[in-house]
């Protein structure tokens, strides 16, 4: 993601990327924390230690996007990612890697931009402006959605 990003902030210095929330496994805190230094549009809240979730939803609020992109790995690829809910529930529009499962889940509400290293940033940057997002309200994107539902299967 750190190159897309450095790519989209070339094509436009407004692009800013920041990481909310804990980072649990050090060697990546320490990669994040390294980056961070280095690149000016990089900034972190939290990091090495947790973060609210209610300053988490503020700035979920107050961003333009938010990126969702994960390595291909047996451990994300049947997993749908908690801050894809919350993006969708906010309506955020969505930077998303190419995970099927979760381009199913923002196909319906049409929540996302699929992109990867080799995407067109000039594309990425007009559909981000163009703003045509979430034609369709998201549904099953909060747990009070999810006890709706099991509970008509439960009576």
């Amino acid at each position: 993601e750190h190159m897309f990003m450095a790519t989209l902030h070339q094509a436009d210095p407004r692009v800013r990327l920041r990481l909310v929330g804990y980072c649990s496994l050090r060697r990546d805190w320490k990669r994040i924390e390294e980056l961070a230094g280095k690149c000016d549009f990089i900034s972190v809240v939290g990091g090495d230690h947790p973060v609210p979730h209610e300053v988490i939803e503020g700035y979920i609020q107050a961003s333009d996007a938010g990126i969702i992109s994960y390595a291909d790995s047996i451990v994300t690829r049947e997993r749908m990612p908690t801050k894809l809910y919350e993006y969708l529930a906010f309506q955020l529009p969505i930077l998303l890697s190419g995970n099927p499962k979760w381009k199913a889940k923002c196909d319906q509400s049409n929540a996302a931009i699929l992109f990867d290293s080799n995407s067109d940033t000039s594309y990425i940057l007009a559909a981000l402006q163009k703003n045509e997002f979430y034609q369709t309200e998201p549904r099953q994107v909060l747990w009070s959605d999810t006890v709706r539902s099991l509970q008509k299967v439960v009576r």
